[in-house]
């Protein structure tokens, strides 16, 4: 995402002027949260993988295999808890001839840090053209009692 939409051509090389009210025909930006804002799960999966002495690319694998129908697309879609993810997404590793650590993998996705420096920068200049910005994410229900890795870099990046 560029601020393209909220900026016009400048005489100042890297710089782009304000847009009068007139010229402007956005009145706001939304954002996907994961693997826009946020770094995607995918670093995590592979830094997973190695740890836990599993072949390369078998956590992306698992998940690409089930698809639509699988335990990482219902956490996402918030129709599981995340008790019945862990056991859910346990089971399909098993069935593929693994052990996967559920509470491990989602440790490492939650190490992968807040959003991404250039993408808070972006939102700050959207913001300073007078335009809204927004998040969207098909995120999932933290455990009782936690706060996901998401909503705690919004608040730390303002970006709500």
């Amino acid at each position: 995402p560029t601020c393209a939409a909220a900026t016009s051509s400048s005489t100042e090389p890297g710089r782009p002027r304000p847009l009068a009210m007139t010229e402007r025909s956005y009145h706001a930006v939304v954002f996907d949260l994961g693997g826009v804002v946020f770094p995607g799960p995918f670093a995590a999966f592979d830094a997973y993988n190695e740890r836990a002495g599993l072949p390369p690319g078998f956590v992306r694998g698992l998940i690409r295999t089930s698809s639509e129908t699988g335990a990482w697309a219902a956490l996402e879609r918030s129709e599981l808890t995340h008790e019945q993810f862990v056991t859910d997404l346990q089971l399909e590793a098993k069935a593929a001839g693994f052990e996967l650590d559920v509470p491990a993998l989602m440790r490492t996705i939650g190490e992968n840090g807040g959003p991404r420096p250039a993408m808070v920068r972006a939102i700050a200049r959207i913001r300073e053209q007078g335009l809204r910005v927004a998040a969207l994410t098909n995120n999932w229900l933290a455990p009782e009692g936690a706060s996901s890795p998401h909503a705690i870099a919004i608040a730390s990046a303002k970006c709500s």
